[in-house]
């Protein structure tokens, strides 16, 4: 089981992802992947000389490889490394750069030909974020016409409610 936490949505600076046991529900392996360093930040900001520090930056690739990155990184530290362990499975969010980085291809950064591919599984909490604004509209949407024999436009599209379109042009 996997899970991750970041700072910035898709424009993410850091990562932090582990790996919890399906039966200890314990962390078994976690990665930090950084794009920036406070220190470094902060010396350029100032226009000032970097002092000599422990650099948090350890990704230079794009934010949105950064998840296949890890991802990636910990199933092969995870059976090469350490335990021998195979990751069975994967939730995440529908991500195609993950899935074809995480099986077998002779030709490049991809898991080895003895590491079994995991198989994945969508994140409902994902699927929910998703689904649920167009479900918020649908709803919204769906209050007009009985708010609008009311005389009530709070809800009306002035594309075909004479009164919204009159407050939208008093309004310009």
């Amino acid at each position: 089981m996997t899970r991750h936490a970041w700072n910035l949505h898709h424009a993410q600076q850091s990562r932090l992802t582990y790996i919890i046991g399906a039966i200890t529900r314990n962390i078994i392996e976690f990665i930090v992947k950084s794009k920036t360093c406070s220190k470094c930040k902060t010396a350029n900001r100032l226009g000032i000389d970097v002092e000599d520090h422990e650099c948090q930056i350890n990704w230079d690739g794009s934010s949105g490889a950064m998840e296949a990155g890890v991802a990636l990184k910990l199933c092969i530290d995870l059976n090469d490394y350490k335990y021998e362990i195979y990751l069975e499975f994967i939730v995440s969010e529908d991500d195609s750069s993950m899935r074809s980085h995480l099986r077998y291809k002779s030709d490049g950064d991809t898991l080895s030909a003895h590491i079994p591919p995991p198989r994945f599984l969508t994140d409902p909490s994902h699927q929910i974020k998703v689904m649920a604004k167009p479900i918020d509209e649908m709803t919204k949407k769906s209050r007009a016409p009985v708010e609008h024999s009311f005389n009530c436009h709070e809800w009306c599209n002035p594309g075909w409610c004479w009164a919204k379109e009159l407050e939208n042009k008093n309004m310009n």
